[in-house]
């Protein structure tokens, strides 16, 4: 499809496999921006006002590069009268004046270090830094923050402060998911920035493992190796097939560890009332001891286990929000996923200001727009809804 016959209004949605002439369609489209081919009274738009979007800095000086190329390539076919290519061809014959187009080129190519190709980020950044006062932040706000080291000292203040300080069983088993701030980073680093997430299942902040739990525990281990609980089950009738006999072993040296309490071993219910009864040989009587009595109330204490890891999850996520939030403000400065939401809530916020910006960018392309997040399409949707006369250019893989 020739890039002459898309329209230069409204919004355009356009689709393209992998090397099948994305970047071609791009420059295309700008340099007809360019000369206002198609535009409302054909107005030439100049390179400050025209807005390309990228995701990666490679991808915006390769295509500054390219529109460079085909600006200068354009100039001179225009000059010559004549291009192999049949969409520089049709420009040509199309032109009531091919001087001004002329003129109209080298002055982008002259102006082309001021153009509005950036990557969303890149974008945002500036904006907000040339626009403090219409976008709500801190003049001196530092917009280019090292995420990476905020992130390191929140988890190891967290980890720290929160974790670390947690009552015995509790830290137990928030050490069993986070044993350090690294794991801890790597579990959360991808929930912290996606600022509409809803974490399921929901928290109930009223549970709790009891506080009696852990003396409980302390008490059944040493009775279990005071009062020999092993030759006890073993000579009861156990079905030696079973966990609640092949396991013995392995109790006796957990509780010999007086400081190892995990409440998410299996050895603190394969003695349980109920799992000992099922375990028995047909017709034996469950064995009796104080020791089997404390296992089965501990099975019964612990059976909330699932709904108090929950809880540590949504816990430990917002204490490590919260510290973020609170270093940047403190400190003023802001990553570049703030930047996104900071840029998103400003230009819903101001519809003024997101007026301005769409009478100072009336053209608006997105490359790969299949990796635009949320966030960076609202910021380019507020852009447009407010006017009319802006022309959005979405172009990515099908």
């Amino acid at each position: 499809m020739s890039t002459n016959s898309i329209s230069l209004t409204g919004q355009q949605l356009l689709e393209s496999s992998a090397g099948t002439g994305k970047t071609y369609t791009i420059t295309h489209l700008y340099l007809r921006l360019l000369l206002g081919r198609g535009r409302p009274e054909a107005k030439p738009l100049k390179v400050q006002e025209i807005l390309v979007l990228t995701f990666t800095i490679a991808a915006t000086q390769e295509l500054k590069d390219r529109i460079r190329t085909l600006i200068a390539t354009a100039r001179n076919a225009f000059q010559a009268g004549q291009s192999e290519d049949p969409d520089l061809q049709n420009l040509m014959q199309e032109s009531d004046d091919l001087r001004r187009d002329q003129l109209l080129l080298t002055d982008a190519i002259q102006w082309l270090d001021d153009a509005a190709i950036h990557t969303i980020h890149g974008f945002c950044a500036r904006m907000l830094a040339e626009n403090s006062f219409q976008a709500g932040i801190l003049f001196d706000q530092d917009l280019d923050a090292d995420k990476a080291a905020l992130l390191n000292l929140a988890v190891e203040d967290i980890f720290r402060r929160d974790i670390l300080t947690l009552p015995t069983l509790e830290r137990a088993i928030a050490l069993r998911v986070w044993p350090d701030p690294k794991r801890l980073r790597k579990s959360l680093e991808p929930l912290l920035y996606r600022h509409n997430l809803l974490l399921l299942p929901e928290a109930k902040p009223a549970a709790t493992l009891p506080v009696s739990l852990t003396e409980k525990m302390l008490s059944a281990k040493r009775l279990w190796l005071k009062e020999d609980l092993s030759t006890l089950v073993r000579s009861s009738g156990v079905k030696k097939n079973l966990s609640a006999y092949r396991s013995l072993d392995k109790m006796d040296y957990f509780c010999g560890d007086h400081e190892d309490l995990d409440p998410e071993s299996k050895l603190w219910t394969y003695w349980a009332q109920q799992n000992l009864a099922a375990a028995m040989k047909k017709g034996l009587p469950v064995p009796v001891h104080p020791c089997l009595d404390l296992l089965t109330d501990i099975q019964a204490e612990l059976s909330n286990l699932d709904v108090i890891k929950v809880r540590l999850w949504h816990q430990i996520l917002q204490a490590v929000r919260d510290h973020l939030e609170h270093h940047k403000t403190s400190s003023a400065q802001l990553t570049v996923d703030d930047l996104l939401i900071q840029m998103q809530t400003a230009t819903r916020l101001n519809p003024r200001w997101c007026e301005q910006l769409s009478r100072d960018f009336p053209a608006i392309l997105v490359d790969e727009f299949q990796d635009t997040n949320q966030a960076q399409w609202n910021i380019v949707r507020h852009l447009t809804n407010l006017a009319d006369d802006v022309a959005l250019f979405l172009v990515g893989d099908p």
